[in-house]
């Protein structure tokens, strides 16, 4: 379960890292996305937040609430960083949009104040809950995201796919095929 990745690029290998490829051309292409996380009753609002930062939830140390949230001692939150898995990537928080979607917020670090860092802004005000995965809903996660792709794309007799799911590596399967 989740062990390092690596990328190969321009004849260097690079751990953990992403490789980026930029692609113009005339053919049709679609792409989808969708996570498979459900919220949960959980919830709690940004109180003070500065960028990427996140440094109280209702008043209080963010990590402190984000623990409490989880049931466990932050001390394990932070023991399980940077390698996933870790309750940063297993429960990660969702934002509601404007359409009712559930959108992904998830940790990257707990800092040692207290404070989560995010990989997008974060603002003051902004209720966050608390996200679950469940094994069935990241597999029809994974065949909405291709319908997206089709449907965006335009596309009619697609002549490949390209499908990556990490978050089907949360589910505690022994024996995956992703």
């Amino acid at each position: 379960r989740y062990g390092p990745n690596y990328q190969m690029n321009n004849d260097r290998v690079s751990s953990d890292a992403v490789a980026l490829a930029f692609l113009e051309t005339e053919i049709l292409f679609g792409l989808g996305m969708s996570h498979g996380f459900s919220p949960t009753t959980k919830r709690a609002l940004v109180t003070q937040a500065s960028g990427h930062m996140v440094h109280e939830f209702d008043n209080r140390p963010a990590a402190d609430v984000y623990a409490e949230m989880l049931e466990i001692p932050v001390s394990r939150i932070k023991d399980n960083l940077p390698a996933p898995p870790s309750p940063l990537n297993e429960y990660p928080f969702g934002s509601i949009d404007v359409y009712g979607n559930s959108l992904l917020l998830v940790p990257e670090r707990i800092l040692p104040d207290g404070s989560i860092q995010f990989p997008h802004l974060v603002g003051n005000d902004r209720v966050m809950t608390l996200m679950k995965a469940d094994r069935g809903e990241i597999v029809k996660a994974g065949v909405s995201a291709y319908e997206k792709a089709i449907r965006y794309g335009g596309l009619s007799k697609p002549s490949a796919g390209f499908v990556f799911s990490c978050a089907l590596r949360l589910t505690d399967q022994e024996q995956q095929e992703e």
